[in-house]
C-alpha cells in the first residue's frame, strides 16, 4: 500500500471485491497488505468461487 494511502486506510473497515475466488492466494495477500497498512478489518466479497474437483 502506497505511503500516501496509509493515513486514509488506518482504522478503516475495508471491503475487498473480487470476481472469482480460486485458491485464495490473491485475497490473502491483499488482506495481509491492507492489515499491515493499518486497516482495522478486511471483508472479502466475491461473485463466484472455483470448487475443487471431486474425482467422480
Amino acid at each position: 500500500v502506497a505511503d500516501e494511502r496509509r493515513t486514509a486506510l488506518r482504522g478503516k473497515q475495508v471491503v475487498l471485491v473480487d470476481d472469482v475466488h480460486t485458491s485464495g492466494a490473491t485475497a490473502n495477500a491483499c488482506t495481509r497488505a491492507l492489515l499491515k497498512a493499518g486497516a482495522a478489518s478486511v471483508t472479502i466479497l466475491c461473485w463466484a468461487r472455483v470448487l475443487p474437483e471431486t474425482g467422480d
